[in-house]
Protein backbone atom coordinates (compact mmCIF):
# COMPACT_ATOMS: atom_id res chain seq x y z
CA UNK A 1 0.00 0.00 0.00
CA UNK A 2 3.16 2.40 0.60
CA UNK A 3 4.09 1.83 -2.54
CA UNK A 4 0.72 2.55 -3.92
CA UNK A 5 0.65 5.68 -2.42
CA UNK A 6 4.20 6.51 -3.56
CA UNK A 7 3.67 6.14 -6.99
CA UNK A 8 0.12 8.35 -7.02
CA UNK A 9 2.19 11.19 -5.12
CA UNK A 10 4.71 11.48 -7.67
CA UNK A 11 2.44 11.15 -10.61
CA UNK A 12 0.56 14.43 -8.86
CA UNK A 13 3.72 15.71 -8.95
CA UNK A 14 5.31 15.30 -11.38
CA UNK A 15 2.42 14.69 -14.72
CA UNK A 16 2.27 18.13 -14.42
CA UNK A 17 5.57 18.91 -14.99
CA UNK A 18 5.52 17.47 -18.45
CA UNK A 19 3.42 20.26 -19.81
CA UNK A 20 5.48 23.12 -17.56
CA UNK A 21 8.83 24.76 -17.92
CA UNK A 22 11.14 23.79 -15.05
CA UNK A 23 12.87 26.70 -12.97
CA UNK A 24 16.51 27.36 -11.03
CA UNK A 25 16.22 28.69 -7.42
CA UNK A 26 18.80 30.95 -8.62
CA UNK A 27 16.98 32.50 -11.07
CA UNK A 28 19.32 35.66 -11.34
CA UNK A 29 21.93 33.44 -12.20
CA UNK A 30 20.05 32.07 -15.81
CA UNK A 31 18.43 35.85 -16.71
CA UNK A 32 17.67 34.40 -20.34
CA UNK A 33 14.88 31.62 -19.01
CA UNK A 34 12.87 33.76 -17.34
CA UNK A 35 13.36 37.31 -20.17
CA UNK A 36 14.70 37.83 -23.33
CA UNK A 37 14.99 41.39 -22.59
CA UNK A 38 17.94 40.73 -20.18
CA UNK A 39 20.02 39.59 -23.25
CA UNK A 40 23.00 42.41 -23.00
CA UNK A 41 21.98 43.94 -19.85
CA UNK A 42 25.34 43.63 -17.65
CA UNK A 43 28.16 45.81 -17.21
CA UNK A 44 30.77 43.76 -19.49
CA UNK A 45 31.13 43.09 -23.07
CA UNK A 46 30.16 39.22 -22.34
CA UNK A 47 28.46 36.96 -20.04
CA UNK A 48 28.25 33.18 -20.06
CA UNK A 49 25.93 31.94 -17.27
CA UNK A 50 26.21 27.87 -16.46
CA UNK A 51 23.18 26.10 -14.30
CA UNK A 52 23.10 22.58 -12.95
CA UNK A 53 19.72 22.14 -10.91
CA UNK A 54 19.48 18.24 -9.41
CA UNK A 55 15.40 17.74 -7.69
CA UNK A 56 14.00 15.43 -5.90
CA UNK A 57 16.87 13.30 -5.53
CA UNK A 58 16.32 12.18 -1.96
CA UNK A 59 12.99 10.31 -3.27
CA UNK A 60 13.99 6.32 -3.03
CA UNK A 61 14.40 4.45 -5.66
CA UNK A 62 13.97 7.18 -8.54
CA UNK A 63 15.64 9.34 -10.62
CA UNK A 64 15.58 12.72 -9.85
CA UNK A 65 15.16 15.45 -12.27
CA UNK A 66 18.40 16.68 -13.83
CA UNK A 67 18.08 20.32 -15.69
CA UNK A 68 21.37 22.19 -17.12
CA UNK A 69 21.81 25.53 -19.01
CA UNK A 70 24.21 27.29 -20.40
CA UNK A 71 23.67 30.86 -21.86
CA UNK A 72 26.30 33.45 -23.56
CA UNK A 73 25.02 37.15 -24.19
CA UNK A 74 27.21 40.24 -24.77
CA UNK A 75 26.66 43.63 -26.45
CA UNK A 76 27.62 44.50 -30.28
CA UNK A 77 27.95 47.79 -32.00
CA UNK A 78 28.55 49.75 -29.25
CA UNK A 79 30.18 52.39 -31.53
CA UNK A 80 27.36 52.41 -33.76
CA UNK A 81 24.25 52.67 -31.05
CA UNK A 82 23.81 55.79 -29.63
CA UNK A 83 25.68 56.66 -26.29
CA UNK A 84 23.85 54.62 -23.04
CA UNK A 85 21.85 52.51 -25.69
CA UNK A 86 23.38 49.01 -25.77
CA UNK A 87 22.19 46.34 -28.65
CA UNK A 88 22.70 42.79 -26.77
CA UNK A 89 22.53 38.94 -28.62
CA UNK A 90 22.96 35.81 -26.96
CA UNK A 91 22.21 32.10 -27.11
CA UNK A 92 20.39 29.87 -24.49
CA UNK A 93 20.99 26.46 -24.39
CA UNK A 94 18.54 24.09 -21.93
CA UNK A 95 18.50 20.42 -21.25
CA UNK A 96 16.90 18.55 -18.31
CA UNK A 97 15.79 14.93 -17.57
CA UNK A 98 13.46 12.98 -15.83
CA UNK A 99 11.86 9.91 -14.40
CA UNK A 100 12.34 6.24 -15.26
CA UNK A 101 10.81 7.07 -18.45
CA UNK A 102 13.56 9.09 -19.10
CA UNK A 103 11.36 12.04 -20.30
CA UNK A 104 13.84 14.89 -21.95
CA UNK A 105 13.34 18.56 -22.80
CA UNK A 106 16.11 20.71 -24.63
CA UNK A 107 16.04 23.80 -26.74
CA UNK A 108 18.12 26.10 -27.84
CA UNK A 109 16.96 29.96 -28.08
CA UNK A 110 19.08 32.61 -29.67
CA UNK A 111 18.01 36.25 -28.91
CA UNK A 112 18.38 39.81 -28.96
CA UNK A 113 17.38 43.07 -27.16
CA UNK A 114 17.41 46.62 -27.51
CA UNK A 115 17.85 48.50 -24.41
CA UNK A 116 17.13 52.25 -25.12
CA UNK A 117 18.14 54.91 -22.75
CA UNK A 118 16.04 57.56 -21.67
CA UNK A 119 18.33 60.23 -19.96
CA UNK A 120 20.78 58.88 -17.30
CA UNK A 121 18.38 57.60 -14.83
CA UNK A 122 16.07 55.52 -16.79
CA UNK A 123 16.23 52.53 -19.08
CA UNK A 124 13.49 50.74 -21.24
CA UNK A 125 14.29 47.39 -23.44
CA UNK A 126 12.18 44.66 -25.52
CA UNK A 127 13.77 41.26 -26.41
CA UNK A 128 12.61 38.88 -28.83
CA UNK A 129 13.89 34.95 -28.78
CA UNK A 130 13.25 32.94 -31.55
CA UNK A 131 14.84 28.88 -31.22
CA UNK A 132 13.94 25.17 -31.86
CA UNK A 133 12.59 22.77 -28.89
CA UNK A 134 12.78 18.88 -28.16
CA UNK A 135 10.65 16.59 -26.04
CA UNK A 136 10.96 12.97 -25.78
CA UNK A 137 10.20 9.77 -23.91
CA UNK A 138 11.67 6.26 -23.59
CA UNK A 139 8.48 4.73 -23.94
CA UNK A 140 9.88 1.09 -23.42
CA UNK A 141 10.76 1.96 -19.98
CA UNK A 142 7.32 2.70 -19.16
CA UNK A 143 4.36 0.79 -17.76
CA UNK A 144 0.57 0.63 -19.15
CA UNK A 145 -2.68 -0.19 -17.89
CA UNK A 146 -2.75 -2.44 -20.11
CA UNK A 147 -0.01 -4.13 -19.36
CA UNK A 148 -1.14 -4.76 -15.84
CA UNK A 149 -1.88 -8.66 -14.88
CA UNK A 150 -3.29 -8.65 -11.73
CA UNK A 151 -0.59 -9.15 -9.50
CA UNK A 152 1.98 -7.02 -11.67
CA UNK A 153 3.04 -5.83 -15.06
CA UNK A 154 3.76 -7.50 -18.16
CA UNK A 155 6.39 -5.55 -19.93
CA UNK A 156 6.14 -7.67 -23.11
CA UNK A 157 2.25 -6.99 -23.37
CA UNK A 158 1.06 -4.44 -26.16
CA UNK A 159 0.70 -1.31 -24.14
CA UNK A 160 -2.32 0.06 -26.18
CA UNK A 161 -1.17 3.25 -26.82
CA UNK A 162 -0.92 4.94 -30.21
CA UNK A 163 2.41 6.51 -29.97
CA UNK A 164 3.26 8.58 -32.97
CA UNK A 165 6.67 9.27 -32.37
CA UNK A 166 9.33 9.15 -29.08
CA UNK A 167 10.70 12.41 -30.01
CA UNK A 168 9.18 15.85 -30.84
CA UNK A 169 10.20 18.76 -32.51
CA UNK A 170 9.18 22.37 -32.26
CA UNK A 171 9.73 26.20 -32.95
CA UNK A 172 9.48 28.66 -30.13
CA UNK A 173 8.81 32.03 -29.31
CA UNK A 174 9.13 34.13 -26.45
CA UNK A 175 9.21 37.74 -26.06
CA UNK A 176 9.79 40.25 -23.19
CA UNK A 177 10.44 43.69 -21.64
CA UNK A 178 12.10 45.56 -19.20
CA UNK A 179 12.67 49.10 -17.40
CA UNK A 180 15.68 50.24 -14.76
CA UNK A 181 16.15 53.04 -13.12
CA UNK A 182 19.39 53.81 -11.10
CA UNK A 183 20.52 56.90 -8.86
CA UNK A 184 22.51 59.86 -9.74
CA UNK A 185 25.33 58.69 -7.50
CA UNK A 186 24.66 54.94 -8.83
CA UNK A 187 24.42 54.16 -4.69
CA UNK A 188 20.86 52.06 -5.95
CA UNK A 189 19.08 51.09 -8.56
CA UNK A 190 15.57 49.23 -9.18
CA UNK A 191 14.20 47.45 -11.84
CA UNK A 192 11.15 45.67 -13.55
CA UNK A 193 10.37 43.41 -16.09
CA UNK A 194 7.70 41.17 -17.92
CA UNK A 195 7.91 38.31 -20.63
CA UNK A 196 6.00 35.67 -22.13
CA UNK A 197 7.57 32.43 -23.08
CA UNK A 198 5.51 30.12 -26.11
CA UNK A 199 3.68 33.15 -27.29
CA UNK A 200 2.65 30.72 -30.75
CA UNK A 201 1.95 27.84 -28.30
CA UNK A 202 3.79 24.90 -30.17
CA UNK A 203 2.30 21.08 -30.40
CA UNK A 204 4.31 18.54 -28.34
CA UNK A 205 2.31 15.65 -28.68
CA UNK A 206 3.44 12.16 -28.96
CA UNK A 207 -0.07 10.30 -29.12
CA UNK A 208 -0.97 10.33 -33.17
CA UNK A 209 -4.45 11.82 -33.82
CA UNK A 210 -4.10 14.35 -30.60
CA UNK A 211 -3.11 18.11 -29.92
CA UNK A 212 -0.97 19.18 -26.91
CA UNK A 213 0.20 22.98 -26.87
CA UNK A 214 2.64 24.06 -25.00
CA UNK A 215 1.04 26.47 -22.44
CA UNK A 216 2.23 29.86 -22.19
CA UNK A 217 4.15 30.91 -19.47
CA UNK A 218 3.90 34.65 -18.25
CA UNK A 219 6.72 36.08 -15.90
CA UNK A 220 7.19 38.98 -13.80
CA UNK A 221 10.21 39.61 -12.08
CA UNK A 222 11.68 42.97 -10.03
CA UNK A 223 13.78 43.88 -7.41
CA UNK A 224 16.24 46.26 -5.82
CA UNK A 225 19.90 46.97 -5.36
CA UNK A 226 21.32 49.31 -2.53
CA UNK A 227 25.46 49.21 -2.48
CA UNK A 228 26.23 51.00 1.00
CA UNK A 229 29.78 52.92 1.54
CA UNK A 230 31.22 50.34 3.39
CA UNK A 231 30.53 47.96 0.60
CA UNK A 232 27.85 45.98 1.74
CA UNK A 233 25.15 44.98 -0.78
CA UNK A 234 21.51 44.38 -0.38
CA UNK A 235 19.46 43.11 -3.11
CA UNK A 236 15.72 42.18 -2.26
CA UNK A 237 13.99 40.72 -5.61
CA UNK A 238 11.19 38.61 -6.45
CA UNK A 239 9.49 36.36 -9.18
CA UNK A 240 6.17 35.16 -10.15
CA UNK A 241 5.52 32.63 -12.98
CA UNK A 242 2.21 31.34 -14.16
CA UNK A 243 1.91 28.63 -16.27
CA UNK A 244 -1.01 26.51 -17.01
CA UNK A 245 -2.73 26.97 -13.46
CA UNK A 246 0.48 26.47 -11.44
CA UNK A 247 1.76 29.40 -9.86
CA UNK A 248 4.70 30.52 -8.08
CA UNK A 249 5.51 33.31 -6.29
CA UNK A 250 9.63 33.41 -5.39
CA UNK A 251 10.94 36.01 -3.03
CA UNK A 252 13.89 37.10 -0.70
CA UNK A 253 17.15 38.63 -0.27
CA UNK A 254 20.74 38.60 -1.46
CA UNK A 255 23.40 40.58 0.92
CA UNK A 256 26.82 40.76 -0.19
CA UNK A 257 29.89 42.11 1.67
CA UNK A 258 32.93 43.27 -0.02
CA UNK A 259 36.18 41.48 1.04
CA UNK A 260 38.91 44.34 0.29
CA UNK A 261 39.11 47.73 1.42
CA UNK A 262 38.06 49.23 -1.94
CA UNK A 263 34.67 48.61 -3.28
CA UNK A 264 33.71 48.69 -7.06
CA UNK A 265 30.21 48.15 -7.74
CA UNK A 266 30.64 46.48 -11.29
CA UNK A 267 32.62 43.91 -9.75
CA UNK A 268 35.91 44.05 -11.64
CA UNK A 269 38.77 43.41 -9.63
CA UNK A 270 37.35 42.77 -6.64
CA UNK A 271 36.32 39.82 -4.53
CA UNK A 272 32.77 39.55 -2.55
CA UNK A 273 30.89 36.99 -0.68
CA UNK A 274 27.01 36.58 -0.44
CA UNK A 275 23.90 35.02 0.87
CA UNK A 276 20.53 35.24 1.15
CA UNK A 277 17.04 33.33 1.95
CA UNK A 278 14.37 32.67 -0.34
CA UNK A 279 10.49 31.64 -0.32
CA UNK A 280 8.47 30.14 -3.10
CA UNK A 281 5.31 30.41 -1.60
CA UNK A 282 3.57 26.77 -0.73
CA UNK A 283 7.15 24.74 -1.83
CA UNK A 284 10.04 25.79 -0.19
CA UNK A 285 12.82 27.70 1.76
CA UNK A 286 15.62 28.67 -0.09
CA UNK A 287 19.06 28.87 1.22
CA UNK A 288 21.65 30.74 -1.20
CA UNK A 289 25.31 31.47 -0.48
CA UNK A 290 28.12 32.32 -3.51
CA UNK A 291 31.40 33.77 -3.81
CA UNK A 292 32.87 36.21 -6.41
CA UNK A 293 36.27 36.42 -7.37
CA UNK A 294 36.93 39.46 -9.95
CA UNK A 295 35.16 38.52 -12.98
CA UNK A 296 33.82 34.67 -11.86
CA UNK A 297 30.67 34.54 -9.51
CA UNK A 298 30.21 30.73 -8.35
CA UNK A 299 26.54 30.16 -6.84
CA UNK A 300 25.15 27.37 -4.82
CA UNK A 301 21.67 26.93 -3.07
CA UNK A 302 19.62 24.59 -1.56
CA UNK A 303 15.53 23.89 -1.85
CA UNK A 304 13.87 22.64 1.42
CA UNK A 305 9.98 21.76 1.07
CA UNK A 306 7.82 23.30 3.83
CA UNK A 307 4.68 21.48 2.12
CA UNK A 308 4.08 18.17 4.39
CA UNK A 309 2.79 16.42 1.29
CA UNK A 310 5.76 16.84 -0.49
CA UNK A 311 8.24 15.76 2.69
CA UNK A 312 5.98 12.93 3.13
CA UNK A 313 6.80 11.82 -0.48
CA UNK A 314 10.46 12.40 -0.22
CA UNK A 315 10.45 14.66 -2.72
CA UNK A 316 11.76 17.96 0.08
CA UNK A 317 14.56 19.19 -1.49
CA UNK A 318 16.59 20.04 -4.74
CA UNK A 319 20.31 21.48 -5.30
CA UNK A 320 22.00 24.48 -7.29
CA UNK A 321 25.35 25.40 -9.10
CA UNK A 322 25.51 28.24 -11.03
CA UNK A 323 28.44 29.97 -12.84
CA UNK A 324 29.16 33.38 -14.29
CA UNK A 325 31.98 34.65 -16.17
CA UNK A 326 31.94 38.46 -17.43
CA UNK A 327 33.99 39.92 -19.78
CA UNK A 328 34.92 43.32 -18.40
CA UNK A 329 35.69 46.15 -21.50
CA UNK A 330 38.80 47.98 -21.15
CA UNK A 331 36.59 51.31 -20.69
CA UNK A 332 33.09 51.48 -20.50
CA UNK A 333 31.27 54.60 -21.27
CA UNK A 334 28.05 52.79 -21.57
CA UNK A 335 27.45 51.42 -18.09
CA UNK A 336 23.92 49.45 -17.59
CA UNK A 337 24.50 48.86 -13.68
CA UNK A 338 23.24 45.23 -13.17
CA UNK A 339 24.04 43.80 -10.00
CA UNK A 340 26.56 41.07 -10.17
CA UNK A 341 24.54 38.93 -8.14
Amino acid sequence: MKRVLLFIGIVMFSAPMLAQDLHFSQFYNSPLTINPALTGKEDASYRVNANYRNQWYTLDNSKPIATYAVSVDGRILDDVIPNYDNLGIGLQAFYDTAGDGQYTNASIMPSVAYHKALGYNHKIAAGLQLGLGNKSVDFGKLLFENQYIGIGFDPNLPTGENVAADNVNHFDMNGGVYYSYRSNDDSWNAFIGGSLYHVNAPDIAFLDGSTAELPERSVINGGLTYIAPNGIVISPSALIMNQSGAHELNVGTIVGKQLGSIYNPTGQGSTAAYGGVFWRKDDAIIGKAGLQFDNMNIGLSGDFANSEIKRALGLNSAFELSFTLLGFPETDDKPIFCPSF
